[in-house]
């Protein structure tokens, strides 16, 4: 009896190890000097409150076996690519008009050209607390940030309709797409596609 349980305790903790290991996802870094580091990398999301801006830990293991590194503390990296997903750092990114500033965070690549656009995602969870029954509960919310960036400047964008003339005068060399986008409400405005538009010239 005893030896089943301790056969069942030790195939529980491997699985339960195995779990872990599988949020790794093979990538590599991006280090100073074009060098890249091949192994596997755990992205975690940042988070912020009212008051101050959560890092998410990102690690990073040579081999699954090996100790896991936080990427922040290395010095050396610029950025990190997991599967076709590649991430940069950028500096003082704004998710919303009344948040901190995360000073220095990663950020999904999604266009290159003209203009680099990048997304950072963050989540803010707003507590409740009911009086009556002495129960807490919480909502999370997501919030998407873009970063326009041109000529080493970056535009952080959180609302588009309040921002939308800052985005003209970023593209403001492309006369037709201004003209064209005037004529759309900014709401219905696609990052992406406008500036896949700038940067094609389609």
């Amino acid at each position: 009896m005893k030896l089943s349980i301790i056969i069942f305790t030790l195939c529980i903790l491997t699985i339960s190890s195995v779990a872990q290991e599988l949020i790794y996802e093979k990538g590599y870094l991006v280090l100073k000097g074009n060098r890249i580091e091949e192994g596997y990398i755990k992205h975690g999301s940042s988070s912020w409150s009212m008051f101050d801006a959560n890092y998410g830990i990102t690690t990073f293991k040579a081999t699954l076996e090996s100790k896991r590194i936080k990427i922040r503390k290395k010095k050396d990296v610029i950025g990190f690519v997991i599967g076709a997903d590649s991430f940069a750092i950028k500096e003082h990114i704004k998710v919303a008009k009344r948040s901190p500033t995360f000073r220095k965070d990663f950020v999904k690549v999604l266009e290159t050209g003209k203009i680099n656009l990048y997304v950072h995602e963050s989540k803010k969870t707003v507590s409740y607390h009911n009086q009556q029954t002495y129960q807490s509960f919480g909502d999370t919310f997501w919030y998407t940030t873009y970063l326009l960036c041109k000529d080493g400047e970056c535009l952080n964008v959180y609302d588009v309709t309040e921002q939308n003339e800052r985005i003209l005068e970023l593209i403001k060399d492309d006369k037709a797409l201004v003209t064209e986008l005037r004529k759309e409400d900014p709401e219905d405005w696609e990052i992406r596609d406008l500036v896949k538009m700038y940067n094609t010239g389609e």
